[in-house]
């Protein structure tokens, strides 16, 4: 039985320890080997900085913010204004509400909880 034999061209490529591959593949390896450890120290600090939870600045964590009606008195009317004292029809009498930026989180970068639900904070 004859032995077929790749065309002179291929056959001095794969003995070369081409495969087919452009020459620059392999110095390219090299590199992203011998650059990996500092990659990895360069951007653990960025990632940090964007995967930490932050406080909103506009409740300071809480998740609620002074009623804008009441302005956390609870109660609306008083002497003032010369209506008798009844509660608050926005907040119900809590004088809070939900923080408007969180929508009640306490964090800036609620993206990072999209796949799991933010409990509600009790007014």
């Amino acid at each position: 039985m004859p032995v077929h034999l790749p065309p002179p061209a291929l056959h001095s490529q794969l003995a070369a320890g081409g495969g087919g591959q452009p020459a620059w593949a392999g110095t390219l390896a090299i590199l992203g080997v011998v650059a990996l450890p500092f990659l990895q120290s360069a951007a653990k600090p960025a990632l940090r900085r964007v995967f930490k939870p932050t406080k909103c600045k506009l409740c300071y964590g809480t998740g609620t913010t002074l009623c804008t009606t009441c302005k956390g008195r609870g109660k609306e009317g008083g002497l003032i204004s010369g209506e008798s004292l009844r509660q608050c029809t926005a907040c119900f009498g809590k004088g809070k509400q939900l923080c408007s930026k969180c929508r009640g989180a306490g964090i800036d970068n609620r993206w990072l909880y999209a796949g799991r639900r933010v409990s509600e904070p009790k007014l």
